[in-house]
């Protein structure tokens, strides 16, 4: 966030106090997160992801029709393409191993 005036840019942490990666504020004003519970562990709609994956997602908790997922793996010469369901406001990334250790992100502009 930007301050009008001292151009300073500062970051908002937004309080985790159960740390199961969903802000403290969502989990007091929302029927499906809730304050105290390990939303990790919670599938609210029971499509196979835990409340707190679709939060990071952006995805709705309460509806199984709102998923993140992959919808179709193209394989081609050396090279594979990869599609997803996806939501606005959301930046996605895809990242490749070799070995499951060590991941680098996958350029899609790379020949």
């Amino acid at each position: 966030m930007a301050e009008e005036g001292n151009n300073a840019i500062r970051k908002i942490i937004l309080e985790d106090s159960d740390e199961d990666g969903v802000p403290d504020d969502l989990e007091r004003n929302s029927s499906v997160f809730v304050l105290g519970a390990d939303d990790r562990r919670t599938d609210s709609d029971f499509d196979g992801s835990s409340n707190s994956a679709e939060f990071a997602a952006g995805t709705d908790p309460a509806s199984a029709q709102s998923q993140f997922r992959i919808v179709r793996l193209i394989p081609g010469a050396g090279q594979m393409q990869v599609e997803w369901t996806s939501v606005t406001n959301r930046s996605y990334w895809l990242e490749r191993s070799v070995n499951l250790v060590d991941w680098e992100a996958v350029n899609p502009r790379q020949q």
